[in-house]
């Protein structure tokens, strides 16, 4: 006689990022949060340590709370320095398998720091649970890079302005499972998503710098052997390539413009970052600070040719006001790049303010459907049957103006709690996973593609879960003998729209 699996059920709230690094508010599950998470870096390489930083939010309901901290694959906790944190800012914890497991009480400090440290490359997700496996906290990322980017005058990589959606899973297997949308009373498996914002600021996109030496460099080469920045790699996550300018897009609720990406310097050498903004067309003001040169701050090359990454933000402050009267118009920006010996790169940039906007929506319920068995052997596939309320989406309503280069986008699936028991605590590993034109990709920290454009097509909506089927779609993939009948799970799955340059 075979055990059910009665439901599994994913809640999505979507948040929206304007902005590459602007931050996740995707508390999931809890109304009232009891942490905000901060990342001292964006990026990291590979061995270096990542500082996690928890702040209370609000006071604990009891003298002592136990909260949980899922280590992801290819990060391990400082365990030494987790315990001089622990002393200083008087918390408990111990590790348990992928999960660290904190007691704070009413002496522990509102801030504290949870130390990993990245041993292999990839992006990752982390985020606070409370004692019913719910998300307390939102969802922080950091990037691991294993080698330097290869990446001169051409070299391709994403910016982009995202919307990202948590996904909380839970499963049970002999009894029905119920939440705030439904009461599931047969063997089923549903995917639920609770959209909460789905508003979508596609900022700028693109990859690779586009660089210009000035008149003085080959002078400065002579004179200082080399040491100069005409010898170093500058690439820019939001430029296209050398050979076009790079259009960011700027929307109404954009809350700045992102500059990331990395320099490559056979120097050990402070490299200034400077930028102007220039009004070049169009029915907008000039910007604040007309072609002023401002400063973003000063890079600290490692030297040796190994890659150091960057990121800045210019604030909304410091770019003209949106409004409806300045939309298509047009603004030059230039990126500097300043060594010691004064030798420069530029990398040149159109700032197009957008009427409209990029979306992303999610289900509010999708069935893996009544055949779920937890005493199955083998590989089992499970995918999805039927999907309600909203399609896993993405909406274009962006006017692009004539001449301007079309960006793409692409939507992203990352997983932010693996399928954990709410009674026992077991952990249905690596279970979830996304198919995509047949390619199985296990969800984790890395990104696994759901979909993509190259190029943009204004004024449509392209239906993702609509096209689900046994080669395109999300997947229930359990190890065999890991469910538990009669056990409820609960997992978090992230998905992100990224605004993207179609190369």
């Amino acid at each position: 006689m075979k055990r059910i699996l009665k439901s599994l059920l994913v809640f999505v709230t979507l948040a929206s990022i304007f902005g590459f690094y602007s931050h996740r508010n995707t508390y999931a599950e809890e109304a009232d949060p009891m942490f905000s998470l901060t990342v001292a870096k964006s990026s990291v390489n590979v061995g270096d340590t990542v500082e996690v930083k928890a702040t209370q939010l609000r006071e604990l309901t009891a003298d002592s709370e136990n909260f949980t901290l899922v280590v992801p694959t290819g990060m391990k906790l400082d365990q030494t320095a987790l315990k001089q944190n622990g002393q200083a800012a008087s918390f408990q914890s111990h590790q348990e398998s992928d999960k660290l497991i904190l007691t704070v009480t009413g002496q522990t400090a509102k801030s504290f720091t949870i130390p990993l440290v990245a041993e292999t490359a990839g992006t990752f997700s982390m985020s606070v649970l409370s004692a019913d496996q719910l998300v307390t906290s939102n969802v922080v990322q950091t990037t691991a890079i294993a080698a330097p980017v290869e990446s001169s005058s051409s070299s391709a990589s994403d910016t982009q302005t995202d919307s990202t959606s948590s996904s909380a899973i839970s499963e049970s297997s002999s009894t029905a499972s119920s939440n705030a949308e439904q009461t599931e009373s047969s063997s089923s498996a549903d995917v639920v998503s609770e959209s909460s914002s789905s508003e979508t600021s596609a900022e700028s996109s693109s990859s690779s710098a586009e660089k210009k030496e000035s008149a003085a460099s080959s002078e400065s080469k002579k004179t200082i052997s080399g040491r100069s920045l005409t010898t170093a790699s500058i690439a820019l996550d939001q430029s296209n390539n050398i050979v076009q300018l790079s259009y960011l897009y700027y929307y109404n609720q954009s809350t700045g413009q992102p500059i990331s990406g990395s320099i490559k310097d056979s120097d050990k050498e402070a490299i200034k970052v400077t930028y102007k903004v220039v009004k070049q067309s169009g029915n907008g003001p000039e910007a604040p600070n007309s072609n002023v040169e401002q400063s973003f701050g000063t890079i600290n090359t490692s030297g040796g040719g190994k890659s150091d990454k960057f990121s800045y933000m210019i604030p909304a402050k410091n770019l003209p006001t949106y409004s409806s009267s300045i939309v298509g118009s047009v603004y030059r920006l230039v990126v500097t790049f300043t060594d010691p010996a004064k030798n420069i790169r530029n990398a040149n940039f159109r700032i197009v303010y957008i009427a409209g906007e990029l979306t992303l929506t999610a289900p509010s319920n999708i069935s893996f459907g009544t055949d779920l068995d937890a005493a199955a052997t083998g590989k089992k596939v499970y995918m999805p049957k039927a999907v309600t309320g909203n399609a896993l989406a993405v909406k274009d309503t962006r006017t692009i103006p004539s001449g301007v280069i079309m960006n793409g986008w692409s939507v992203t699936a990352t997983l932010s709690k693996q399928m954990t028991s709410t009674t026992s605590g077991g952990v249905l590993t690596n279970s979830l996973h996304y198919i995509n034109d047949g390619t199985d990709y296990t969800l984790g920290t890395a990104a696994a593609p759901v979909k993509s454009l190259a190029k943009a097509e204004p004024n449509t909506t392209t239906n993702i879960s609509g096209a689900w089927d046994s080669k395109n779609g999300l997947a229930f993939e359990p190890t065999a003998g890991q469910p538990v009948a009669g056990e409820s799970y609960a997992g978090a799955v992230t998905w992100t729209l990224q605004d993207t340059p179609g190369n």
